[in-house]
């Protein structure tokens, strides 16, 4: 026996396009990617963009310039 429920039993979410965030005071370094690169779990799966934390890691010391002009 299945449940049947109607959409009226469920509050709506509030909108997310309201928030406005104020990023001229977000500053990153390539001290910064570098410390984050060297930090992930090279034994983890890769996340949504599909490439492998290894591959990161182990291309830190290349990627470090790309991924600042890039931020």
């Amino acid at each position: 026996m299945n449940t049947v429920e109607s959409d009226n039993d469920f509050d709506t979410l509030p909108s997310r396009m309201d928030v406005q965030v104020d990023c001229t005071t977000f500053t990153v370094t390539e001290n910064d990617i570098s410390k984050k690169l060297i930090q992930l779990k090279i034994d983890k799966s890769p996340g949504p963009d599909l490439i492998h934390p290894r591959v990161l890691y182990e291309t830190h010391d290349i990627i470090i310039r790309p991924l600042f002009l890039i931020f």
